[in-house]
């Protein structure tokens, strides 16, 4: 074994140090820097944050429910794999502080998930112990998102009921074969109304809804505005992955928590080598590079990595360290290698992501883990979803891409794997 305590001990330049501080500052700049960035991509100014509900996919109305079962299972899932703020590892807490890897494989829970050969619970346990999110906020934003479905149902409903009554108002018969068709298709085994009920329904909605004082545009489903938090309560947060641009840290923390950080590091030496921490006896923490199987000191100037440094990086290096190019490979492909015991970095220039491969009933499901914006866990959709919808504009359809991180297609995005060992 090398003696660790000769590595290079490395004490973060000013530089750096104020770059970061500049940084934090700049969150509101950067996360404007992002959606420009976008927006260039796709050079429109139309920029629409939904997914149109009367998409259809193979000829079929597109109904989200379908994934629901997924979705809940992936709750309960990471209800039961993270951590209550107030029993958070405090060096995970304290990481934003300086923007600094440690040696987190010095953490009791890291090194008993490098260890586990179970994939499932490895990934679950480093989830649980980096708390991207806390169990406060999975509540927090279950919560917030039943509150939203609930009000675009809601939305919806009020729309189909306008709907009805101008369909109604301007035809000879209440029982127009086409409105009734979807009237019984929403409300079945329920006489057609009149036009006067229908406007007492619409009445009636608009008030439960609390309609004068609502920031919700009813004109339609697709110009819905965000709905105020519904809770009442605060949840703090973990400062590591909220208060900074972090998800190249939060990828770096990933993969070290593998016992992986000679393939991909937060910083790299001269030499382009990834950089490993350790702690030493005295606690401190120290830098070196492997070489020939042995760890050794970094040598020249030793920098940290932003999310287009990073990607550049696994671009440009990681053949050499074991990372192949899989953006291109089909939906089916890609699962059948997080099935294998892969691991994908995505990156752009403004962000990255990992994913991993949770198994749920028996079939590996592709799972998003991310910092900034912060996800524990995220299952993906169906690539029919993208690939095969129909009635909406491209470039609905290529925003809609854009989300699905597991099948890239604009932003110079790239898709990386490399095996678990």
């Amino acid at each position: 074994m090398p003696n660790l305590e000769t590595g290079f001990e490395y004490y973060i330049p000013e530089k750096e140090k104020k770059e970061r501080e500049e940084r934090i500052l700049r969150m509101g700049e950067y996360q404007a820097k992002i959606t420009n960035f976008i927006e260039k991509k796709r050079n429109r100014k139309d920029f629409e944050y939904y997914i149109p509900e009367k998409a259809k996919v193979n000829g079929e109305p597109y109904n989200s429910e379908k994934e629901a079962p997924l979705f809940d299972k992936t709750y309960h899932l990471k209800l039961e794999n993270s951590t209550s703020y107030r029993d958070t590892d405090k060096r995970i807490l304290n990481l934003y502080k300086t923007g600094f890897l440690y040696d987190l494989t010095s953490i009791p829970e890291i090194q008993e998930a490098i260890n586990n050969p179970n994939l499932n619970e490895k990934y679950l346990q480093i989830i649980k112990t980096l708390s991207v999110q806390s169990q406060e906020e999975i509540i927090k934003e279950s919560e917030q998102y039943r509150k939203i479905i609930e009000t675009k149902s809601k939305v919806r409903t009020l729309d189909a009921l306008q709907e009805f009554r101008y369909q109604i108002d301007n035809s000879n018969s209440n029982y127009n074969p086409d409105t009734k068709a979807e009237w019984d298709s929403m409300y079945p085994n329920t006489a057609f109304p009149t036009s006067e009920y229908l406007e007492e329904m619409i009445d009636n909605l608009k008030k439960e809804m609390d309609f004068e004082n609502s920031n919700l545009n009813y004109g339609h489903v697709s110009t819905i505005a965000p709905v105020e938090d519904p809770l009442d309560y605060e949840v703090p947060d973990i400062k590591t992955w909220t208060n900074q641009y972090s998800c190249n840290l939060y990828a770096a923390s990933f993969i070290e928590s593998l016992g992986m950080q000679e393939n991909f590091s937060h910083r790299i030496d001269s030499k382009n080598r990834p950089v490993i921490y350790k702690i030493d006896k005295q606690g401190k923490t120290r830098l070196y590079v492997k070489e020939n199987g042995k760890l050794i000191p970094p040598e020249g100037q030793v920098r940290e990595l932003n999310a287009e440094a990073q990607l550049n990086w696994v671009s440009e290096n990681g053949i050499e360290y074991g990372w192949e190019d899989v953006t291109n490979l089909s939906y089916e492909q890609k699962v059948k290698k997080l099935s294998e015991g892969y691991i994908f970095f995505g990156g752009n220039p403004v962000h990255n992501w990992i994913v991993v491969g949770i198994e749920i009933d028996g079939k590996v499901e592709p799972m998003l883990t991310q910092a900034t914006t912060n996800t524990h866990l995220k299952p993906f959709l169906p690539p029919e979803n993208i690939n095969n919808l129909k009635g909406i504009s491209e470039k609905e359809k290529d925003f809609y891409a854009h989300t699905y991180k597991l099948m890239p297609i604009e932003l110079d995005t790239k898709l990386f794997a490399i095996k678990v060992r």
